[in-house]
């Protein structure tokens, strides 16, 4: 069974995380109004949280290049503090 399922934005590529938390990545060809799945493949062998989980626990770029997973943290690992540069409260 696969969770979170997420597509790449040319529909060529499909990906989802597996039971084992792996999150994998199965190429998709369509040819004569037909779809032809590839052999899945580990991307990354991280501590992804729960597929359970309804929310998404990765994004991945329209490309399939670039992902950013939630993942539980090592024991010891240093926190990650993400900023986001939007329109500042005042307008400017």
């Amino acid at each position: 069974m696969a969770a979170h399922r997420r597509w790449r934005a040319d529909g060529k590529e499909l990906f989802y995380i597996a039971m084992d938390k792996k999150l994998m990545a199965v190429a998709i060809e369509t040819s004569q109004d037909e779809l032809a799945a590839g052999v899945p493949h580990v991307l990354f062998q991280r501590r992804i949280i729960a597929p359970r989980i309804v929310l998404f626990q990765y994004a991945v770029s329209p490309d399939g290049s670039r992902f950013l997973i939630n993942s539980t943290p090592f024991v010891g690992a240093v926190p990650l503090t993400v900023l986001m540069n939007g329109p500042s409260e005042t307008g400017d």
